[in-house]
């Protein structure tokens, strides 16, 4: 999905590539064609995002009746939401709000923020006013995310070093040809595991 200014939107119908790439609805929607990915592209403002999230939900319905639901916004830095750098506010609400009317289980909102603030996910999420925004509890679940870390499974691991290249604190290193984690050392990024070819590493 992706949300423009009602200005960008005029531009974007009187233009001939979207209209021919992608498809471009009299609804308001941009569809891809066949045998491309579907997408929407909504005039919506901040105020407003509600309707333009509530039609992504028409035009990509999920089955959540419930299910553990984790709604990852994107909190790269501590930015005020006027910078433009994290998922705005309004749209996570707005994503929370219709995700409850359809009965999930539980909603967790969480992310990892990047390398300046790793760790630090509550001062993040609360200088970009996605605390607020948020679930309440969510943040609790967060943070006991933090307290895993990963383990290499002998059974699977092959030695080929990459979950330590990828690490961005050197906190892995070899024995005995697996890898391990130096606790004090570790971000919690889970970089290592996102990068292992052979999904050898477990969070614990």
């Amino acid at each position: 999905m992706l949300l423009v200014s009602k200005r960008v939107f005029q531009r974007l119908q009187h233009s001939e590539t979207p209209q021919r790439v992608l498809g471009l609805r009299g609804s308001g929607h941009v569809l891809g064609d066949a045998g491309m990915h579907r997408v929407m592209i909504h005039p919506a403002e901040y105020d407003d995002c509600l309707r333009a999230v509530e039609r992504a939900f028409e035009l990509f319905p999920l089955d959540i009746r419930g299910k553990k639901i984790m709604v990852k916004p994107n909190a790269l830095t501590s930015a005020a939401p006027e910078e433009g750098a994290t998922t705005h506010p309004s749209v996570l609400r707005a994503v929370i709000d219709r995700l409850e009317r359809s009965r999930p289980a539980q909603i967790i909102v969480g992310d990892n923020t990047g390398v300046r603030h790793y760790g630090a996910n509550e001062e993040t999420f609360r200088k970009c006013g996605l605390l607020d925004a948020a679930i309440p509890g969510s943040l609790e679940i967060m943070e006991s995310q933090l307290r895993l870390r990963p383990r290499a499974v002998g059974a699977l691991c092959t030695g080929c070093g990459t979950c330590i290249e990828a690490c961005p604190a050197s906190a892995l290193s070899m024995a005995k040809g697996i890898p391990e984690v130096d606790p004090d050392r570790c971000i919690v990024c889970f970089c290592c595991q996102e990068k292992c070819p052979e999904r050898a590493i477990q969070l614990c």
